[in-house]
């Protein structure tokens, strides 16, 4: 469901919300930062990243957190080195990065699919050089394994578990 908010300005969110009777509802809530000479919403080609974006954080998202223990300590220690780029961002915890970093990485994949492979490459480096994900390129990598994968991964969840998998045993 696309929620269009006005008074969100520049902000954007994507939420999941479990309804009862167990049905889930994905949500990309988009502010408008953008008007015409009469008030009225503008969008462009990066308004449709954006809801691309808030969409896979209602996936996304819950990866993170059902792995938080696990990711926690190598978040916090790579935290460190980044924590001024993600406090500029408005990400001030390690976990905000995690998610983030996914989404990222999911939009820049979903990106050389339906964009160019230059378009996707020119987002993929303003990610590592001007917002501090320096670690895009490596993630972008693993989700093009996880693309590949699909028989033993059917969705994100399953690969989540399996790469967590995978560190724990080395």
């Amino acid at each position: 469901v696309i929620v269009v908010a006005p008074q969100l300005g520049g902000n954007n969110y994507g939420i999941r919300v479990t309804c009862p009777g167990e049905s889930e509802a994905a949500y990309a809530i988009k502010g408008i930062w953008q008007v015409d000479e009469e008030g009225l919403a503008r969008f462009n080609k990066r308004d449709a990243e954006v809801l691309v974006h808030e969409f896979c954080h209602s996936f996304a998202n819950r990866v993170i957190d059902a792995n938080i223990r696990e990711l926690r300590e190598p978040a916090e220690a790579l935290y460190a080195h980044v924590a001024f780029d993600m406090a500029m961002q408005s990400y001030g915890r390690p976990d905000i990065m995690l998610y983030e970093s996914l989404v990222r990485a999911l939009v820049i994949r979903y990106l050389r699919e339906y964009s160019t492979s230059e378009y996707a490459e020119m987002i993929q480096n303003i990610e590592m050089n001007l917002n501090g994900f320096l670690w895009m390129r490596e993630l972008v990598a693993l989700f093009e394994a996880f693309e590949s994968g699909r028989a033993a991964y059917p969705d994100l969840e399953s690969f989540g578990q399996g790469c967590v998998g995978l560190r724990r045993h080395g």
